[in-house]
């Protein structure tokens, strides 16, 4: 049954992974970081810390949900207030170590550009809401009046200007 979904090359590298040999288990094969968080986590139960979930700085937490408060009733107020002030400390903390694009020497920032509208027609999406037809038509010549009014007004700057000159 084995041999049908995967390759046997494939069944004996997960196998290995996780520390399963043909002779039993293998503790060398493991991940070795998980031994570390798994004691740290123990050892902080006894002692009725905060558990942390990893000693070294550079091994990957498994968890970003804060640990409970200690000496706080499940469920109360002051509870989720705690937990909720751990939560903000997290996402601060996260934050300081983040990378910040800005600072990547090389990078190029996206500059966004506003596109123009030059239309000549106007059409029936420019017109907002629910409308009847002779509405719609009321509201198209609206804005051609206003296009012819807008160009008019230049064409008569244009002649005041040759005038003048």
């Amino acid at each position: 049954m084995w041999d049908k979904w995967a390759m046997l090359t494939l069944i004996r590298k997960t196998a290995k992974r996780v520390g399963i040999s043909a002779e039993g288990l293998n503790i060398n094969d493991m991940q070795q970081d998980k031994f570390v968080q798994a004691a740290n986590l123990v050892e902080c139960e006894r002692s009725e810390n905060t558990p942390t979930p990893s000693s070294s700085e550079n091994a990957p937490s498994s968890t970003t949900i804060p640990a409970s408060p200690n000496h706080l009733r499940k469920g109360s107020a002051a509870y989720w207030k705690a937990k909720f002030e751990m939560a903000q400390q997290t996402t601060r903390d996260c934050d300081k170590k983040s990378i910040r694009l800005e600072n990547i020497p090389g990078l190029l920032m996206i500059q966004k550009i506003k596109l123009k509208q030059a239309s000549t027609s106007t059409r029936v999406t420019q017109v907002h809401g629910s409308m009847e037809g002779k509405e719609v038509i009321k509201v198209v010549k609206r804005i051609n009046e206003d296009k012819q009014k807008t160009l008019q007004l230049k064409q008569d700057k244009m002649k005041a200007k040759e005038k003048e000159k």
